[in-house]
């Protein structure tokens, strides 16, 4: 498409021209900013704030492709583009959702188990659970309970019980009369 724009009056001198992909775009350029970029691993959607100037337009995003905010923890490619009749622009950027560092929390009843199990309320209910989400340098800290579920392969053959693979520190609250490992 080439575009041309007829004005005898001098009316649309506010307005620009833009062309792209072959679609035709006339309206006004506007800015959109994309904020909120480097987030911590909840469990929930995480969304990025869009604003626009001027202030108050409709912004479309996406999170590599998909219209749904995302919950895990990677790097994501966000586009928001403004969606309004008078206006056009866009802009992209880069989500991060990290795991935030420990301690992580492990209780075999806890109510919510949410990783990273930040606290006793979201603790893990297997060690493994809250080993494998944990950071180096962080510590795991186990209560009271009989823990039979969960484990890894570390050979190839040999499921152990707990299998802690980084620099991480895994402790018991009380002691072993009252925290338990059951093997396999």
């Amino acid at each position: 498409i080439v575009p041309s724009l007829v004005d005898p009056n001098g009316r649309l001198l506010n307005y620009a021209v833009k062309t792209n992909n072959g679609t035709l775009q006339v309206g006004q350029p506007a800015t959109v900013t994309l904020g909120n970029l480097n987030q911590p691993y909840t469990g929930s959607a995480i969304n990025v704030l869009a604003t626009t100037t001027p202030p108050g337009l409709m912004v479309n995003l996406t999170y590599s492709g998909s219209p749904a905010a995302p919950t895990n923890v990677s790097n994501y490619t966000v586009i928001g583009t403004i969606s309004d009749q008078n206006y056009y622009g866009s802009a992209t950027n880069t989500l991060v959702i990290t795991i935030p560092p420990g301690p992580r929390y492990v209780w075999a009843n806890s109510p919510s188990p949410v990783p990273p199990f930040t606290n006793w309320q979201t603790a893990a209910h297997a060690i493994q659970d809250a080993v494998d989400v944990a950071l180096a340098g962080d510590t795991v800290w186990v209560t009271n309970g009989v823990y039979a579920s969960g484990g890894r392969v570390v050979d190839g053959a040999t499921t152990n019980p707990v299998a802690v693979t980084n620099a991480i520190a895994v402790q018991r609250v009380k002691g072993p009369q009252v925290t338990l490992i059951q093997g396999y």
